[in-house]
């Protein structure tokens, strides 16, 4: 029992195999496979009901917004004003269905696998960036081949994030993944120790008195420093939602933004 669960957090199998549980713990496992299963349906139906909710806002937006250009041909002052707040609408819906794909706790299966998924990343930057000559370095710990978040969130996390990078690297972006270990630790020890995540760009980097903003919620400078607000509030959304430390630094390798997550394994 003890070493099936040990497959299912490290994502080799989805599920318990009944057969191989001793007679005894058998219903236990039948059980945890009914939950395992209600949670992802619970998930996907949350998931779906949000979708709808945003199709079915789409058809009186569409007709406030029309509502709003009659407007200002007449009062141009208050259609600026109704404008605005439709526009924070529509960011806001943005937000929520994104954040609603941030399914917390996951099957193990569906984590974001290293290095493949930071390698399909970079190769598809390459492609949206193509202006650009970005060399993306590497440095993943090889006892390191998974990261404890679903892969569909980790995706945007970090696809986000390094879309950052590429946008305002000049030729180079890094990315390095280990282990925060201490001296004392045994190798044991060390694959329940926290993982970090280092993503460093060679661009112009954020002044220093700017660095602490962009880590609180509701600032508005990551618009223009992080390409779009909604970029960096997608990221704050998910490291919240899975306990993520998020922090922005001065890159003293590369001399841009060199930015930190650390991931505590579930």
């Amino acid at each position: 029992m003890q070493q099936a669960l040990i497959k299912l957090r490290g994502g080799e199998i989805t599920s318990l195999d009944v057969n191989k549980i001793p007679p005894e713990l058998a219903p236990l496992a039948t059980t945890y496979n009914e939950l395992l299963q209600y949670s992802s349906k619970q998930m996907e139906r949350s998931r779906n009901n949000l979708g709808n909710l945003s199709h079915g806002l789409k058809t009186p937006l569409a007709v406030m917004q029309q509502q709003v250009e009659a407007l200002g041909l007449k009062d141009p002052d208050s259609a600026m004003a109704l404008q605005k707040q439709l526009d924070l609408i529509h960011k806001m819906i943005e937000r929520k269905l994104a954040a609603a794909r941030i399914t917390g706790d996951m099957l193990p299966a569906a984590q974001m696998q290293l290095p493949k998924d930071l390698h399909d990343l970079c190769h598809t930057l390459n492609k949206v960036h193509h202006g650009k000559q970005i060399q993306c370095q590497f440095a993943v710990d090889d006892s390191i081949n998974r990261l404890p978040i679903h892969r569909e969130d980790g995706m945007e996390l970090i696809g986000n994030l390094l879309d950052n990078a590429f946008k305002w690297a000049k030729s180079q972006v890094s990315i390095s993944v280990t282990t925060v270990t201490a001296s004392t630790t045994t190798p044991a020890q060390d694959a329940d120790k926290p993982i970090l995540l280092t993503i460093e760009d060679d661009g112009c980097g954020v002044d220093s008195d700017q660095l602490s903003l962009l880590t609180h919620r509701g600032t508005r400078l990551d618009e223009s420093i992080i390409g779009h607000g909604l970029g960096l509030s997608i990221v704050k959304d998910i490291a919240e939602q899975y306990e993520i430390e998020l922090s922005f630094e001065h890159s003293v390798a590369l001399g841009g933004l060199k930015i930190q997550l650390r991931f505590t394994p579930q």
